[in-house]
This record gives structure tokens, sequence and C-alpha cells, in this order.
């Protein structure tokens, strides 16, 4: 459910917080999301207002050097299309466990381009793997100019974001694909994968994303139109010159700078 933050953040506070509440009785036992975000790739092609930096970006990951860079490093040469959004995940949002299983998405690999300057795995916001059993097998601390990239449908999620986290949880993600998607937003069950309730989109481009529907006294019920994000996002692109050995896939972190690549195969029992 993509709901506009302007529609949010006018609320009273005890609508907000009902709201949220509903969320978090989901997210007990079920899936359940709620974090802010701009659906880069939709907005470019629809002429949506949206920072330079962003289109660039867009245009930068669907050029032909990084679609063969995403081809190289992963030996996988079916890749022909990248989109985009722009996340945010201030405290108390989360991405609960999904697999992003999409049949007809035509989804090969999930990426997270990082964008945190400084942050602490105590402060949460922690890329998180799962085996079949439910287990954390392993968790990625979010960086700056970091690259994560893993092979779908995976289980993974993204943990909640602490009440004392110095900066929001920035990032570019979205998938490796082997074509583009329609305009029509997608159902919001089929956006990730593994559940949740099936709903319309938002209304503007800066949304706030969340797994259950605004109750009627919000007066505000999704449109069919597209929606997604928040807030200014300023990405550092880097052209990639050189790739890490390939191997068998599995999941692993990129890091320009430093030209390090520390990846994990798929477990073996």
């Amino acid at each position: 459910m993509d709901v506009p933050v302007s529609v949010f953040e006018g609320q009273p506070v005890d609508e907000q917080a009902r709201l949220i509440a509903m969320v978090h009785e989901g997210a007990r036992d079920g899936f359940q999301y709620v974090y802010d975000r701009f659906r880069i790739g939709y907005g470019v092609q629809t002429g949506e207002a949206m920072p330079q930096a962003l289109a660039e970006l867009y245009t930068l990951f669907n050029s032909e050097p990084w679609l063969d860079f995403a081809r190289r490093l992963t030996g996988d040469e079916r890749i022909a299309h990248v989109d985009a959004m722009a996340t945010r995940f201030g405290p108390g949002q989360f991405l609960n466990g999904h697999n992003d299983h999409h049949e007809k998405a035509g989804r090969l690999y999930a990426y997270v381009l990082n964008l945190c300057p400084r942050w602490r795995a105590e402060w949460g916001g922690l890329l998180l793997f799962k085996d079949d059993a439910g287990e954390v097998v392993e968790a990625f601390t979010p960086g700056f100019n970091v690259l994560n990239v893993f092979r779908v449908p995976q289980a993974h999620a993204v943990s909640m974001v602490t009440p004392f986290a110095g900066a929001p949880r920035l990032s570019i993600t979205g998938w490796w694909r082997t074509h583009p998607l329609s305009l029509s937003p997608p159902p919001i069950s089929a956006a990730h994968g593994g559940g949740g309730p099936r709903s319309g989109g938002g209304g503007e481009p800066r949304a706030r994303w969340m797994g259950s529907p605004p109750p009627p006294s919000f007066g505000w019920s999704p449109s069919p139109a597209s929606g997604g994000g928040d807030g200014p996002v300023t990405p550092r692109a880097w052209p990639p010159t050189s790739v890490p050995p390939t191997g068998s896939g599995g999941r692993g972190c990129w890091s320009p700078p430093g030209r390090s690549w520390r990846r994990s195969p798929p477990r073996r029992r």
C-alpha cells in the first residue's frame, strides 16, 4: 500500500499510531513492512519530477556498460534491464521476511546500493538472510557506495531501524531482470514476494509503503496510480572498471572504492 507521505503526516498523531499499530499486529506472525520509497524507473518513464541524480542513475543502470558489468559479475547473460527505487527506512521502519519471487516479472537478482556514510549495526536496518527454518544465517550492515547483490528467490528481510539510529537508512534498490515491466504498478502482494495483502498503488511520488491499508478514518484510499519513495537522495555513481570472480553466485557485497568482493556461496546441507 503506497500512502502518500503528505497524507500520512497530515493525519492526527493518534490516527498515525493506529495505522502503525495495524502494521505491527500483522508483522507479529506474518509478512509486513513499512518504509518510504520512490519508484525511479516509473517516474522516469512517466515524466515524474525528481532529483536529476536519480534520473541519471537510472540511465546509468540501464546503459550497456552497466548491464555488461552485471552480466560479468553474475555470469548470467539474461540480464537485460535494471529497475530502481530510492528507499528510506526511518526509526521503527522495517521489511519482514520475503523471497522476491514473482513468476512473470523476470527477476534474476536483487540489489541494494547502500548510501549510508555512517552506520552502526546496533542501529538496525540490517539486510538479513534466512534459511528454510527461518534462522538468520548471514547479515549485512549498511555502508556507503556498497552494492549488495543476491540471486532470487531467496529468503531475506530488513531488520527494524532503532529509535536511536543516528540517520535514516538510505539506499537504491531493485532487481536485475530479463525484461522491463509495463508502466502499470504491480499488486503489492507481488512486489516483494512471499505474502502480503493485495492493493493498488499510491498517488504521489513521496510514499510511505506499508502492508496494511489505512482505516476509513484516514479519509483517503489508494488509486490505481503509482506511488513511491521519499526524500532527495544523491548517489555517487561509480563506473565499473573491473569485476570480482563470478563463482557460483549466491550473495555478496561489492565495494568499488576498495575493489573488494565478499561473496557467500549457497549453503549446502
